[in-house]
């Protein structure tokens, strides 16, 4: 029943283990990068302690709560995620029963996906969501009633940094939640999480997924052979979300918007750069932090390809073609000295720094990087 969840066994023994004992803490917390499996982990057990006939880790999948969570329609099982204004709704009354349908599938059909791909989802690329007072407000109300089967409610909060301020709101809820009630929260970026609301949860770290799990669910999943497997699975360093967009080709976009990027950097134009640092600001946090990843990526690859030679990197053809275009002005002790930069950019952004200076920093730093005994452009 933890089928669609990709390794993690360790944390998946530790939770039936907890169960079994009944000592399931009433408020748990999975914390690590999306590509790590934390949702569909949470969904997993969500629908495993709703079984009737749970046993050694297995749900009995007969039940009729185990036919109402497969489809995630029990009623004693509830989500919250950010979401942006509803077409009907003005955006101070919207929360996430109005998009219950859109999650619902997108959980079902792609478990493991990021913030990004869940505003693609629902058509809100653009926007900015969160989880407001209204959302608080109404986690409070359907946690206060009685369960409709007669056990447990468990409520799954995907992304708690979205709510912000607004997390105090379910503080007296978090420390004295009503009978049999369990709250499992999925977060991305513990570190922003208020202290008090971390200290009240019993928090799973969750690790890379290991190589073995990875190559097993790769050719299981995308049909390919062992030794491609293991080669994006290194590459990707435990990160799911991120060999799926290796495979299906799904970094096309970051690409090309990284490729401009350095670019960029290396003309030194200050109107482009602003316009570029603006765009970059524009973005989601979670896209931000892709687009830096692929940054790194293709900074790796280029390095590989110095090294061992074009047969050795995991690319489409396309962004080889472009990977080559950088030798004109890269070295690998350049690419090395970038790499540097944009980790401690990633590291600032989980952190809240100010996205559009300290992108217009670094493209400047990397510029002069890139520019050192001035080579001719890409």
């Amino acid at each position: 029943m933890f089928d669609f969840v990709i390794g993690q066994k360790k944390i998946i023994d530790q939770l039936v283990s907890l169960d079994a004992s009944d000592k399931v803490p009433h408020a748990l917390m999975f914390s690590g990068d999306s590509g790590r499996g934390g949702l569909p982990l949470a969904v997993a057990f969500a629908q495993y302690l709703l079984c009737l006939n749970r046993k050694n880790g297995v749900r009995c999948e007969e039940c009729p709560n185990c036919q109402k969570t497969a489809q995630l329609i029990h009623p004693d099982l509830h989500f919250s995620f950010p979401v942006v204004k509803h077409a009907s709704k003005k955006r101070d009354v919207t929360f996430s029963d109005d998009f219950i349908q859109q999650w619902r599938k997108l959980v079902i059909d792609q478990p493991y996906f990021t913030y990004s791909d869940w505003l693609s989802h629902i058509q809100a690329s653009e926007k900015q969501g969160d989880i407001n007072v209204t959302e608080c407000n109404e986690i409070i109300k359907k946690l206060s009633l009685k369960s409709f089967g007669g056990g447990k409610k468990i409520l799954v909060l995907w992304l708690p940094e979205m709510l912000g301020k607004e997390s105090n709101r379910l503080l007296k809820l978090i420390e004295e939640p009503p009978e049999d009630t369990i709250l499992i929260f999925v977060t991305s970026q513990e570190e922003v999480l208020l202290k008090t609301i971390i200290s009240r949860f019993q928090i799973f770290k969750l690790p890379p997924i290991s190589e073995a799990d990875m190559i097993n669910a790769l050719q299981k999943e995308a049909d390919i052979d062992a030794d491609k497997s293991r080669q994006i699975s290194l590459l990707t360093e435990g990160n799911y979300i991120d060999a799926q967009a290796l495979i299906t080709g799904n970094n096309q976009d970051l690409s090309e918007l990284v490729i401009n990027w350095l670019r960029i950097c290396y003309q030194q134009n200050s109107l482009n750069l602003l316009s570029w640092t603006e765009k970059f600001g524009s973005f989601p946090k979670e896209v931000q932090k892709q687009v830096l990843s692929y940054t790194l990526f293709i900074l790796r690859e280029f390095i590989r390809l110095k090294y061992i030679g074009e047969d050795h990197v995991s690319l489409q053809n396309d962004e080889l073609i472009k990977l080559k275009g950088l030798s004109s002005v890269l070295s690998i002790e350049k690419a090395e000295e970038i790499a540097e930069i944009i980790s401690d950019s990633i590291y600032s952004i989980q952190r809240n720094a100010n996205v559009r200076i300290l992108m217009m920093a670094d493209s400047l730093q990397i510029g002069k990087v890139i520019r050192r005994k001035e080579v001719s452009i890409i």
